[in-house]
């Protein structure tokens, strides 16, 4: 039996929506659940009331949204170093539920994979910081317009999803059809 962690930091709404039909289509799959969220019981009493009998298989545990640290007289940490702690502590937050129940996911899916991504992240520094399989949906995919810049000396692409070249992550979905070769 396959065990799928769904995380999604944020609330209400299309995010609620989504987790809660990821998670009873995952469980009708007969996959084992695990969710983080910042609604942990909406989406339990969801699954209880649409597909008891897979409830069984369902753990939901809450996750904060990402606290960025501040520094005195600089502010916030620039966005690709706030992105690596948001990868952080969604490792954070797989291991400690995982410990608690001991089941460990064969993938991690982020519901909300944007805000998992950023220019100037490598693959190499997320797998460092996220040791397990993932893969996510990519929702606001307009910025495939702009050409990619290279690293200068080692010639890295800065694209905005350039994590996807992570050897950990699975796939990489989108809702704009129209957007899917040019991230492939």
């Amino acid at each position: 039996m396959k065990t799928i962690a769904l995380i999604d930091n944020h609330e209400g709404g299309h995010h609620l929506a989504y987790l809660r039909l990821y998670t009873q289509t995952l469980l009708n799959l007969g996959c084992r659940v695990i969710t983080l969220s910042r609604e942990p019981e909406q989406v339990k009493n969801w699954v209880n009331v649409h597909c008891p009998k897979s409830s069984e298989w369902l753990y939901t545990f809450p996750i904060q949204g990402t606290k960025i640290p501040k520094f005195p007289g600089i502010g916030k940490i620039p966005q690709p170093l706030a992105i690596l702690e948001r990868w952080r502590q969604a490792a954070l937050a797989v291991q400690g539920a995982s410990s608690k129940i001991g089941w460990y996911p064969d993938l991690v899916f982020f519901n909300w994979l944007d805000s998992y991504l950023s220019h100037y992240l490598t693959p190499l520094l997320v797998d460092r910081l996220f040791p397990y399989p993932w893969s996510g949906l990519y929702f606001q995919v307009g910025d495939l317009r702009f050409q990619p810049h290279n690293l200068p000396l080692i010639n890295l692409p800065l694209i905005h999803y350039g994590v996807a070249n992570s050897c950990r992550c699975n796939a990489l979905g989108s809702l704009d059809e129209t957007r899917l070769e040019a991230m492939q």
